[in-house]
C-alpha cells in the first residue's frame, strides 16, 4: 500500500479535569443511584454505576497515538482501516481549537458507525483535501450536534 498522504493525530483531544470535576460527576451520579434505587429500578442504578465508571476510565486514559494514511488503495486510521469503494462522501471542517486542526469527516456507506472523524493538522489540510477529491465526492458537513455538546460539557 503506497501511502500517498500521512500524518498522525490522536485519538481525542484530552482535556484535563480537576479534581471537582470528578466530584461533580460522582455526586451526580450518586443522586440519580439513590433516585432508582428508591423507585426501585435496580437495573438503572447498576448501569448508573457502570456509566460513571466508564465515564472516570475514559477521562483518566492518555489518547493514543494514530496513524493516518491516504493510498490509492483507501484510508487508513489506525488499525480502522477503509477502502474508497466504502467511502460515500468527505468533508474538511475547520477547527478554531488552539491546536488549529481541522476535522476530516468521511461518510461510509455502511456499517455500525457510519461517519469516520478524523483531526488534521493545518499543514496538512489542503494536501487530504486535494487527494481525497480525486477518490471521493466532498460534501459540505461538520460535526453533529451531540458531538459538538459533549465537546462543550468536557466529555
Amino acid at each position: 500500500m503506497e501511502n500517498k498522504v500521512h500524518w498522525e493525530t490522536l485519538e481525542y483531544d484530552h482535556k484535563n479535569r480537576s479534581n471537582d470535576w470528578y466530584w461533580a460527576v460522582g455526586i451526580i451520579s450518586l443522586c440519580a443511584v439513590v433516585v432508582s434505587v428508591l423507585y426501585k429500578n435496580y437495573f438503572f442504578a447498576i448501569f448508573i454505576l457502570l456509566a460513571t465508571a466508564l465515564v472516570y476510565y475514559k477521562a483518566r486514559r492518555k489518547p493514543l497515538l494514530l496513524k493516518c494514511y491516504l493510498s490509492d488503495m483507501g484510508i487508513a486510521v489506525g488499525n480502522i482501516k477503509v477502502p474508497y469503494s466504502e467511502v460515500n462522501s468527505f468533508w474538511i471542517e475547520v477547527d478554531n481549537s488552539p491546536r488549529q486542526n481541522h476535522m476530516l469527516i468521511v461518510k461510509l456507506k455502511k456499517g455500525l458507525h457510519p461517519i469516520l472523524n478524523v483531526n488534521v493538522p493545518d499543514e496538512k489540510a489542503v494536501e487530504v483535501f486535494d487527494f481525497l477529491s480525486t477518490k471521493a465526492v466532498p460534501e459540505e458537513m461538520s460535526e453533529g450536534q451531540v458531538i459538538k455538546m459533549i465537546k462543550h460539557l468536557g466529555f
